[in-house]
């Protein structure tokens, strides 16, 4: 008899406990528990707090002049990323082709010359007259060798000089890039078309090639300063960061906004993972390909995440068929047990989930320009809309109530007609994750950090990959100084394919995976970890934001017209600093330091 109890009631248990699995496996738990997405900041106006125009029109004006040149390519490519970086830090500017400007006022507070040939500036002695009274001068651009360059190359801080060669990589001598003291890279990730040259004893050296070629320095000339870049790296996007960095060296003081923000997405994530078995991980891990995604992948993904503050955003994806002409939820692939376990343990850790699509096929009706990569039209915008609205539709049953607004498209690949699709399709799509540098790819759908003028929030991905490179350490160190931001992105099945893993292991893969998060959470703990929709609000806080400086003897004043709730900056200054009005200072490397303006306007005072 009492055996019959004791069977009895190990019986009435496992079922208890089989229940309880069960219900935590289904959808109601999903349903029960917080199925919604963050709210967003408005674009209404009145939302945004206004400083008095008397007050603003009363502050110092700081705009600065580019000057380039329309016959050189390298100084047109090199102006165009000037401008993005200006128009980022909300610095007003006048651009003037060289043959153009005859004539110079020296109520700029900084001139930014981007010429090879400085014989074609007519104007090259009253700029150094505009430095020796106390103005500021960023040599953007290598010259070359002419006559006013030979006038007046000792000003420049040049002693001797010769012929031009490529100098192959970097090595950073100084904080440019923050945290980026004694980086180095001798990969040909940055290249320059460089003057060999020696420096007079008075210069400060923050930046040579490998080989030891002086890349940037600060020359003081008179009251002023000229600084400047003996390269052509200008003319890519991926360094302007470095750009932002030489361009801070000008001024005593030097205050712009900043984003604030870190995201990790998963793109295929969740998404049909295949059958079968992978040779190498069932002879490291004993598992199929299934099982071992989920017994040993992601387990080892959220150990990472949580050890370096890291929030992932997955972005699922319904199916892998080509098919885009007959869409039905018939087709979707994705097994409901995987979305709710898989959506559920990236809700439960903070994450944010996302769309990658009904399918893998990138939203086009054309042709590509890389037809190798297999890829079939769409019929038309209206089939696109329809495969939105099936695949929200799968997702409306687990996740009744949740908003799905980040959109990445598959293989990054998104044309005028895909967006015009996913703008129209109702289904609350308003962030657009894609690339910020298509690396020569001409399909790929490249974007700029900001706030479209359709209001969808373009916020392109940095890095990729489970590797530790010198060239995502490089992008990362550019973007974070630049814009605050670091958007990184990783895809499960990147460690099936040889190429795509470097024919490394998931377990070398993922030692330098933990090691470069580790790396960016070292140097950057200050870093917003945040999910895409946080990022995005960020993102529209920054948007919406005119600030103005005051700097004077005692403090450095900011105004944040259309202030939200708060706003982020970075501070370069030798200056030792004492006490703050409606801010929050945060020393973050050696002279360079976040803000965190809590009022519209707010201040810092200089110890004295």
């Amino acid at each position: 008899m009492k055996d019959r109890k004791k069977i009895i009631i190990i019986l009435s248990v496992i079922i208890v406990l089989a229940i309880i699995i069960q219900f935590f496996r289904s959808d109601f738990i999903i349903k029960l528990s917080n199925n919604k997405n963050i709210d967003m900041v408005g674009f209404n106006a009145e939302e945004f707090i206004q400083i008095d125009p008397s007050l603003l029109n009363s502050l110092p004006s700081d705009k600065y002049l580019v000057i380039y040149d329309e016959n050189h390519q390298g100084s047109v490519l090199s102006k165009d990323n000037i401008i993005k970086i200006l128009e980022q830090i909300k610095v007003p500017y006048d651009l003037y082709e060289t043959s153009n400007i005859s004539s110079f006022n020296s109520s700029y507070s900084l001139v930014i010359l981007l010429l090879e040939d400085l014989d074609r500036l007519s104007i090259i002695d009253k700029l150094l007259n505009f430095v020796n009274e106390g103005g500021n001068i960023f040599i953007a651009y290598r010259p070359n060798i002419s006559g006013n360059f030979s006038r007046h190359h000792d000003k420049f801080g040049i002693r001797d000089y010769g012929f031009l060669s490529d100098a192959n990589g970097i090595r950073l001598l100084d904080n440019v890039l923050i945290q980026g003291v004694d980086f180095v890279s001798e990969e040909n990730n940055v290249i320059n078309s460089s003057m060999n040259l020696y420096l007079v004893d008075d210069c400060i050296e923050y930046a040579e090639s490998i080989e030891g070629t002086p890349l940037l320095w600060r020359k003081k000339y008179g009251q002023g300063n000229i600084v400047y870049l003996n390269g052509t790296m200008t003319e890519s996007k991926i360094n302007r960061g470095f750009i932002l960095g030489a361009l801070s060296l000008c001024k005593d003081e030097y205050i712009y906004p900043i984003v604030n923000s870190k995201v990790v997405y998963i793109d295929d994530f969740p998404a049909p993972f295949p059958d079968g078995i992978h040779d190498e991980i069932y002879a490291e891990f004993n598992r199929d390909i299934k099982k071992f995604f989920k017994d040993i992948w992601w387990p080892d993904m959220l150990r990472i995440a949580q050890k370096n503050d890291i929030r992932y955003t997955g972005v699922l994806i319904g199916n892998y068929d080509n098919d885009t002409e007959n869409i039905s939820g018939k087709n979707i692939t994705l097994l409901k047990n995987d979305l709710i376990y898989y959506g559920r343990e990236i809700l439960i850790n903070k994450g944010e989930l996302g769309i990658h699509g009904y399918n893998h096929q990138p939203f086009f009706t054309g042709e590509l320009h890389n037809k190798e990569l297999g890829y079939k039209p769409w019929k038309d915008k209206a089939t696109m809309l329809k495969s939105i609205i099936t695949l929200r539709s799968f997702l409306n049953e687990p996740f009744t109530d949740y908003q799905f607004r980040t959109y990445v498209p598959p293989s990054n690949i998104l044309y005028a007609e895909g967006r015009e699709a996913l703008s129209q399709s109702g289904s609350g799509i308003s962030i657009i994750a894609s690339l910020y540098s298509n690396d020569g790819e001409p399909d790929a759908y490249e974007q700029e950090v900001k706030v479209a003028d359709d209001g969808i929030i373009e916020m392109p991905r940095f890095t990729s990959g489970y590797s530790y490179t010198s060239i995502n350490e490089w992008i990362s160190m550019n973007s974070i100084s630049l814009y605050g931001t670091f958007m990184h992105f990783v895809h499960p099945d990147d460690l099936l394919d040889p190429e795509r893993s470097d024919n490394k292991s998931w377990s070398q893969l993922l030692e330098e995976y933990s090691n470069f998060h580790e790396m960016i959470h070292n140097k950057y703990p200050w870093l917003n970890s945040t999910t895409s929709s946080e990022a995005a609000n960020e993102l529209i806080r920054f948007h919406f934001l005119q600030p103005k400086y005051e700097i004077n003897n005692l403090s450095i004043n900011i105004y944040c017209n259309n202030f939200y709730d708060h706003a982020y900056f970075i501070l370069r200054t030798d200056k030792k600093l004492g006490k703050t009005e409606h801010c929050r200072l945060f020393n973050i490397d050696n002279g360079l330091y976040l803000v965190k303006a809590e009022k519209p306007i707010s201040k810092i005072y200089y110890k004295r």
